[in-house]
């Protein structure tokens, strides 16, 4: 059956151009998908790493509030003239902590760590010297990272049950008109803060998405959010100064992962980054569809290249297929029969039917001919041999012509060339 479709002109046509078409439409579609997949990467990209740096910068900035509030505290009269037990430094102490909800404390401490005035009352007169926003308050502007509450924990009740009371601390020093340093003053805000302006960055769409937002610390552990647990998903983050990139977790999971740094004043005290992560396949799930839907337009315009290809191949053969029945005809004998065939619209096929045509027609009139010149020397035949039969009768028999005349020789017989 295979050898009968291709030993013919129309069979191996339609593989011919059937082939090709097939061959074309999955190279284009390859490329086509590649081109898409990588450029939709890139955009996914993009949009995973402009979520990180926009939390980040908001993150950034309002660090940068909070510390900038802590040290025009430090510098109000009533701090730097160092009467810190008059009810003016009290009530602007409370003031400020009521000020900004995410404060939960804000006290002011002497030189020895002795904390002279706080919010609400809380610690006042319990010795701080060894924390680490003292430690460091005095001498500059100070950032706290994260930590358990431990002085305060007995005081104050976490906003969130399941998890612990976790404060961020901002403390700077205080100086009187001299410049003889007198204390520190600090807050502790509550690391709902935090989350609150991370939450605040993630929108509806990108919770659908799957986009999921950490923050991590120096240290590579995750901080946001809480998981009660050091999490495995920060160490596979890429470094925030490599494009973004695929990671795999321990579970085998592949994800899309951008990364951007928390910069600006006082960053330096927590080296923060944001880590911004997807699943690949709902990153690039844009991509996978577009790979479904060019599979099945790849079918279907090679299903289509193949029924025009068949259209072209039997617009070629037909004139060829009635030219070989005729032809055949003519060879059984029907001389009758004219070569021609259906013009094809092809100068080449209509012009081979013509020569052919003529070809056949001459070769039947020169037939034609040399029959009738074969039966006309074939009656002359006869009738000389009818004339050579009657004069070659018996002497003086009936019918003997030969000797009829005895002073007449016999005619001799000419022979001619056989044609």
């Amino acid at each position: 059956m295979t050898e009968r479709i291709l030993g013919t002109l129309r069979g191996r046509l339609i593989v011919l151009f059937g082939g090709v078409s097939l061959v074309l439409g999955i190279v284009s579609s390859v490329i086509i998908e590649n081109r898409a997949t990588q450029a939709i990467a890139r955009l996914s990209d993009e949009r995973l790493h402009e979520i990180a740096r926009s939390i980040a910068n908001t993150l950034s900035q309002s660090l940068v509030e909070r510390r900038r509030e802590i040290e025009l505290v430090s510098a109000l009269p009533h701090l730097v003239s160092g009467e810190w037990n008059s009810a003016a430094v009290r009530t602007i102490i409370n003031a400020v902590k009521d000020s900004y909800r995410p404060y939960a404390w804000m006290g002011l401490a002497d030189s020895t760590g002795r904390v002279i005035v706080a919010s609400g009352g809380l610690l006042e007169g319990v010795d701080v010297s060894k924390r680490p926003w003292f430690i460091h308050g005095k001498q500059r502007i100070f950032t706290g990272d994260v930590h358990e509450a431990l002085l305060l924990a007995r005081h104050l009740q976490p906003d969130n049950a399941s998890e612990p009371l976790r404060f961020i601390d901002f403390a700077a020093p205080v100086y009187d008109a001299t410049g003889r340093y007198l204390g520190v003053v600090a807050t502790h805000a509550h690391w709902t803060w935090i989350a609150a302006v991370i939450n605040e960055g993630i929108r509806t769409e990108h919770l659908a998405d799957g986009i999921t937002v950490f923050l991590i610390d120096q240290k590579n552990r995750v901080l946001h959010p809480f998981t009660g647990e050091e999490s495995t998903v920060a160490p596979l983050a890429p470094d925030s100064s490599a494009t973004p990139s695929v990671v795999t977790s321990e579970s085998g999971q592949k994800y899309l992962t951008a990364r951007a740094n928390i910069v600006g004043p006082g960053a330096e005290d927590l080296n923060w980054s944001v880590l911004v992560r997807q699943p690949l396949d709902v990153a690039l799930g844009a991509a996978t569809q577009l790979q479904h839907t060019m599979l099945w337009l790849g079918i279907a315009l090679s299903l289509l290249l193949i029924i025009l290809a068949d259209r072209v191949a039997v617009s070629f053969s037909r004139p060829l297929q009635e030219l070989e029945k005729i032809a055949a005809r003519i060879d059984g004998g029907d001389e009758t029969t004219r070569l021609s065939a259906t013009p094809s619209g092809i100068y080449e096929l209509d012009s081979l039917a013509i020569s052919l045509n003529g070809l056949t027609g001459k070769l039947l009139d020169r037939k034609h001919a040399l029959e009738a010149l074969n039966q006309s020397l074939e009656g002359q035949v006869h009738a000389r041999t009818a004339e050579l039969t009657q004069c070659q009768c018996p002497a003086g028999g009936p019918g003997d012509h030969r000797w009829s005349d005895r002073g007449r020789q016999p005619a001799p017989i000419r022979h001619y060339p056989a044609k």
